[in-house]
C-alpha cells in the first residue's frame, strides 16, 4: 500500500478540541465518503485515532493548530488521494469556520 501523509494547520485551536470533533465525527464522515467497512479505536490520553480498513490504515494525531494523518492508502484508493485531501479540508473548514487551514 502506499504510503500517505498529512498535516492539516488549523490556527488557534487546541488539540483537545480537534480530538473531540474529530473522534466524535469522524464515522460520519467515513460512512459520507464512502470509505468502505472500517474499524475505529480512540486513544484520549495520546489524542490519537486509528482507522483501518481494506481501502486504508490510518492514524489521526491531533496537536495543537494541527492535525497529522499518518497511514497508507491501497491502489485504488490512492487513485483518489487529491479527493481524499480536498474532502478532508472540507470537512474541518465546516467546524472550524474562520480558522485558516493549510
Amino acid at each position: 500500500m502506499p504510503s500517505y501523509y498529512r498535516e492539516v494547520k488549523i490556527d488557534g485551536k487546541p488539540a483537545q478540541e480537534l480530538f473531540d470533533f474529530i473522534s466524535g465525527d469522524i464515522e460520519r464522515f467515513l460512512n459520507k465518503a464512502a470509505m468502505g467497512n472500517f474499524e475505529v479505536k480512540r486513544d484520549a490520553a495520546a489524542r490519537c485515532i486509528e482507522i483501518k480498513s481494506a481501502m486504508f490504515n490510518a492514524k489521526l494525531k491531533c496537536e495543537d493548530s494541527k492535525v497529522v494523518l499518518d497511514g497508507s492508502l491501497s491502489l485504488l484508493a490512492s487513485a483518489f488521494k487529491g479527493k481524499i485531501d480536498s474532502g478532508i479540508e472540507h470537512w474541518l473548514s465546516k467546524h472550524f469556520p474562520g480558522s485558516k487551514l493549510t
